[in-house]
């Protein structure tokens, strides 16, 4: 599950809480990515299932969080 603010996903509003279930690219592979595709279920207010989401994320944020992993960083 990740948490993705506002300013690092396009597009909606709000902080975005998705269990995620595909990523759109191999960070390992192109590792200058700035921007990655993920697909994922919206998780609501409440812990439940929302709709199933496309957003693209900024990779930064990912990598700063712990999200992903990039060579020589946690993840």
């Amino acid at each position: 599950m990740v948490r993705i603010p506002e300013a690092h996903y396009l597009y909606g509003s709000g902080v975005l809480t998705m269990r995620v279930t595909d990523v759109g690219a191999d960070l390992e592979k192109y590792p200058r990515l700035e921007w990655v595709g993920l697909k994922g279920v919206e998780i609501r207010w409440d812990g439940s299932n929302g709709d199933e989401r496309q957003v693209m994320v900024r990779v930064g944020v990912l990598v700063v969080e712990g999200v992903v992993g990039r060579e020589g960083s946690p993840g």
